[in-house]
C-alpha cells in the first residue's frame, strides 16, 4: 500500500489496487508515466508518436465541360468521376506537426470488379522555397478493386521527402474508364 509522506505520494490508487510509482526515477521531458505490471509504474519516453491523419477534398477535376470539382454521386457520397486520363488534381498544406509520413492514398469507389491504374505527380516546398523545390512521381501503380467497396490508392511514393510545412501539388490521373474518387487521405506521425 502506498503511503504519503510531507504531501508526497509513493502510488496511485485505482478501482483494484494501488500501482506503487516509488521505484520510478525522477522523469525526463515528454516522458509519460507507463504502467510496467498490474502492480507498478514507471517513467518512459512513448515510443514513436500517434499516428494522425487528415483528408484533402479534390480541389480540380481537369476534363472540359466537367462540373467542378465533384461531378457526380454515389448513394451518399460526393465523388468525382475521371474518365480515363482526367486529371484530379490537390492541394495539400502539411501540418507543423508532421514529422513522418506512414499513408497517402486516393479513396475510390470503383465501378467495377477489375484491377484499375494510375500516376501520380507532384511539386512541393516550403514558403521561401521554389513551389517544385521537391517532387516526385509513380507510373502505372495497380491495385485490384471490388465493385462498390471502398479501395484507397496508395500515392505515398509521390511524397518523398514530405516535410512540415510544405505546401504540395498533387496530380492524380488513371487510365480507368470512370473511376469515383472520393478524398484523399494523409496518415502521418
Amino acid at each position: 500500500m502506498g503511503t504519503i509522506s510531507a504531501g508526497i505520494a509513493n502510488a496511485i490508487k485505482s478501482a483494484t489496487t494501488t500501482v506503487d510509482t516509488s521505484a520510478a526515477a525522477a522523469p525526463s521531458a515528454d516522458q509519460i508515466l507507463t504502467a510496467t505490471s498490474s502492480t507498478t509504474a514507471t517513467w518512459q519516453t512513448p515510443s514513436g508518436g500517434a499516428t494522425k491523419e487528415f483528408i484533402v477534398p479534390i480541389s480540380q477535376y481537369n476534363i472540359a465541360g466537367a462540373a467542378f470539382p465533384y461531378n457526380a454521386t454515389i448513394a451518399d457520397f460526393a465523388t468525382c468521376t475521371a474518365a480515363d486520363t482526367g486529371a484530379m488534381r490537390f492541394n495539400i498544406y502539411v501540418p507543423a506537426d508532421f514529422t513522418t509520413l506512414t499513408s497517402a492514398g486516393v479513396v475510390v469507389i470503383p465501378d467495377a470488379t477489375e484491377t484499375v491504374q494510375w500516376d501520380v505527380a507532384t511539386d512541393f516546398g516550403a514558403i521561401g522555397e521554389h513551389y517544385s523545390a521537391n517532387s516526385g512521381s509513380l507510373t502505372n501503380s495497380t491495385l485490384a478493386v471490388t465493385d462498390s467497396y471502398l479501395a484507397e490508392l496508395d500515392v505515398s511514393g509521390a511524397l518523398t521527402g514530405l516535410a512540415a510545412g510544405d505546401n504540395v501539388g498533387l496530380n492524380f490521373t488513371s487510365n480507368t474508364n470512370h473511376i469515383k474518387a472520393v478524398f484523399l487521405r494523409i496518415k502521418y506521425s
